[in-house]
């Protein structure tokens, strides 16, 4: 029944307690980008304009991510070299986001740990965030992925990325 009040709707609540009314396997790819403890927003480089300072203090808990693993069937996990819980369940479809960022003090890519068992991937994208560069997306959130780079991993990764099925 929960399934039927969660499709096709947009749902204002914590993933965590939303993830714990699922029944296992039910989503086919989680693709997520938690916060990596990294405490960004206090880098005086970030240009971040986000009120809660703090959202990047600290890592998700593991509970989070095994609830992950129980719902859905496959994952994609940005900053997924961050989450020591993730190692156990190996790493040999890891995705690289070459960024090109031509910023000093910023990485120069990211890594996203994946369930797949496929050779590593590295994908082009320039990408400074927050940093005024000549991009032409602009980023609202201090962490955001460019649409381009997203729309392409689930064509890459999803068998029907635009939408459907799952539970």
């Amino acid at each position: 029944m929960i399934l039927e009040n969660l499709k096709n709707k947009i749902t204002l609540g914590d993933c965590f307690d939303i993830m714990k009314q699922l029944p296992d396997k039910c989503i086919d790819l989680v693709l997520t980008d938690p916060p990596y403890g990294i405490s960004y927003s206090q880098n005086p480089h970030s240009q971040s304009k986000m009120k809660k300072k703090d959202w990047d203090s600290g890592v998700p808990s593991d509970d989070l991510f095994l609830e992950i693993f129980r719902v859905s069937k496959n994952q994609i996990i940005f900053g997924g070299n961050y989450f020591p819980v993730l190692w156990k369940y190996g790493g040999r479809g890891f995705i690289f986001w070459n960024k090109y960022t031509p910023v000093p003090n910023f990485a120069d890519g990211e890594l996203a740990w994946t369930s797949f068992d496929r050779v590593a991937k590295c994908y082009n994208f320039p990408w400074s965030g927050f940093v005024k560069t000549g991009e032409t997306e602009k980023a609202i959130h201090p962490t955001q992925k460019p649409l381009k780079l997203i729309e392409t991993i689930l064509r890459d990764y999803t068998p029907n990325p635009a939408g459907g099925g799952g539970c």
